[in-house]
């Protein structure tokens, strides 16, 4: 298809940026486990953080095979069914974003990887155990938490889905900008997480906010379809 000839540029492009990111776990894993022999005594708090930085590259991976399989899926669609290329592209992508859960992402190579050789370093003398590492069993209450989390919309404060998403640096959880900064305001040193049981004790402060790109693309492409299905 002619017409998809710059869409095949940038999906080489994006090829690139896929090698950049298994590079980059690479080098996480080298660096934890260079951290970890020569500071095991704070050994938790590092491999807790050393896991989020591999598992956020997990998810960069997922999203870049995602929009690998939708491109080429829209490729062998018919392009004279009265719908637009980029609905049916936002479409597919919603569908394997839906798809795509906490355990999956555990079970990546390079988490498998970074687990077994951290636990092979604290304890030499035994055998690997990924429950007792820390991480939800498939299908347990903590781990479709984790999911549930992962693709919530609505923000814990106002109950209304979110516009501009940003996320607690310090617990992970996700809110919309605007009603975090009403409930900072009026709170202000008491603005705890306002997740229920949320372990983070530390009062929640602008400085502590980052915007969730990932999130934002995701409610951004939802919106979409919605729109289009109501026309």
């Amino acid at each position: 298809m002619a017409g998809f000839g710059f869409v095949d540029q940038a999906v080489k492009s994006i090829n690139t940026v896929e090698e950049y990111i298994k590079v980059g776990m690479d080098i996480a894993n080298e660096v934890a486990l260079d951290f970890l022999e020569s500071n095991k005594e704070q050994s938790e708090k590092s491999i807790n953080e050393i896991r989020k930085v591999i598992l956020n590259f997990v998810k960069m991976d997922q999203e870049i095979k995602h929009l690998q399989e939708a491109v080429e899926y829209v490729k062998q669609q018919p392009q004279d069914n009265g719908v637009s290329l980029e609905s049916l592209l936002d479409k597919k992508l919603v569908e394997l974003d839906a798809g795509t859960t906490v355990s999956m992402l555990l079970q990546h190579e390079k988490v498998q990887e970074f687990n077994q050789r951290m636990w092979e370093t604290l304890h030499p003398d035994e055998a690997y155990s990924a429950a007792e590492f820390g991480f939800p069993a498939p299908g347990t209450d903590a781990e479709v938490e984790m999911t549930q989390e992962n693709v919530n919309t609505k923000c814990p404060y106002t109950g209304m889905e979110m516009v501009n998403p940003v996320r607690n640096k310090n617990c992970g959880h996700n809110y919309d900008m605007e009603g975090i900064q009403q409930y900072i305001k009026q709170r202000k040193k008491k603005a705890k997480c306002p997740i229920a049981g949320c372990s983070n004790e530390k009062p929640v402060e602008m400085s502590d906010l980052e915007e969730n790109k990932e999130l934002k693309r995701h409610i951004d492409r939802v919106n979409r379809i919605a729109k289009k299905g109501k026309k």
